[in-house]
Parts: C-alpha cells; structure tokens; sequence
C-alpha cells in the first residue's frame, strides 16, 4: 500500500511508483517458484501463490492500493479510483 502523497503532475512518475511494488512483489514470488522446482518443498509453492495473489490483489483500482494511484496516473478522468487528490 501506497500512502504518499501525490507527485505532481508527473504522470510517468505516478505509474511508477504505483507500479514498483507489484513488480517487485512478482520478482519475489517467482524466486519463490525457482526454489520450489529446485527443491521440491511444497512450502515455496504455496510462498510463490499467496506472492503472486496479493499482488494481483494490489492492483485492484481503489484508493489505498497501488492500482488506484496507477489509475489515477493514467488518465484524469480516472481519479474517481485513484483519489488522493
């Protein structure tokens, strides 16, 4: 969860920022998914799943996730979701 401020009027910026987590978060589960075909613990497996889930989860387009801030970079009509105006 995001909860700075708005950057400005950087658009590009915005997306960024709102994006960082969730690709970072991605990175980190599929690690998970290498360590589990290495070493077969179904408990890398379950790691990389609830990773990806809660990013995906992240992405939903209200206010205080990273997919509201996402879309309230994208366009200003969309700020209804991403209103942190």
């Amino acid at each position: 969860m995001i909860s700075a401020k708005s950057l400005g009027r950087n658009a590009t910026a915005e997306a960024r920022v709102g994006l960082a987590g969730p690709i970072l978060g991605s990175i980190g589960a599929a690690a998970c998914i290498v360590v589990w075909q290495v070493t077969g613990n179904d408990v890398w497996r379950a790691l990389a799943f609830t990773g990806f889930f809660l990013n995906l989860f992240n992405l939903l387009p209200v206010v205080p996730l990273d997919g509201g801030r996402r879309d309230g970079a994208m366009a200003p009509w969309m700020w209804f979701s991403g209103s942190w105006r």
